[in-house]
């Protein structure tokens, strides 16, 4: 028996009594459904934004765009639509040895195509999953790369990736030269501000590995692996 009809049966209490009390009893039990409805709709909200914030967990690009207003169109990968300025084999070793370099393999990959008025966006998305860190600290089993490349006056299906990314497809292996994007760049998509320290690193280099030497196949600039750490 539960107290207010314990209280009811003894007749210690007043029938008008036992009605305010059920009445605030069920008050209470609305004001608690709401709070739990709340936080039913806050946590699905807080689990897409919060990851995608440190982008550090794996995600689904277009999925991404399209929740925060950008429609985007998925291509078949292409290639880039600009050459990479020749480099030396000291820079090279320079991007090796200042930045973080990982090795691994591609295993997830998107690519996106966004019109904006006379402009174009091609846009990249890895998840790379890391092997081994040659140079810097990196934690995590997986690594997420975002190029975006933006082109004026072009026609769309001339658009292609930046030079950066170029040759990187699905099950790719190699070497990564990663580094993180300023979170003060912004790129300006559909009247949206999208900000690619949100999603992923940047690809500075990436190469291939064999025998102990790695090689920016782009360029055919090969250096002794031994040489990231100067040593």
């Amino acid at each position: 028996m539960k107290p207010d009809e314990l209280f009811e049966a003894l007749g210690e209490i007043k029938p008008e009594y036992v009605e305010k009390a059920d009445a605030a009893k069920g008050h209470r039990r609305l004001a608690w459904l709401a709070i739990a409805a709340c936080i039913v709709l806050i946590v699905p909200v807080a689990a897409v934004f919060g990851r995608h914030k440190n982008a550090k967990t794996p995600m689904n690009l277009s999925d991404y765009l399209e929740s925060v207003g950008i429609e985007a169109e998925a291509v078949e990968p292409r290639s880039s639509a600009t050459e990479m300025p020749q480099m030396t084999e000291e820079e090279v070793l320079g991007d090796l040895r200042n930045n973080t370099v990982v090795s691994g393999e591609i295993t997830g990959f998107e690519t996106l195509l966004v019109k904006d008025g006379d402009s174009v966006w091609y846009l990249t998305f890895a998840e790379l999953t890391v092997d081994e860190v040659l140079n810097g600290e990196y934690g995590a089993e997986t690594a997420l790369l975002f190029d975006i490349a933006g082109y004026g006056g072009m026609p769309a299906e001339m658009a292609g990736p930046s030079p950066f990314m170029a040759g990187c497809e699905l099950g790719t292996k190699g070497v990564f030269v990663l580094r993180e994007y300023p979170d003060e760049t912004v790129r300006e998509l559909q009247g949206v501000s999208l900000y690619p320290s949100d999603i992923g690193y940047k690809v500075v280099l990436w190469l291939s590995r064999s025998e102990g030497m790695l090689t920016f196949e782009a360029q055919n600039i090969s250096v002794p692996e031994s040489e990231i750490k100067g040593y």
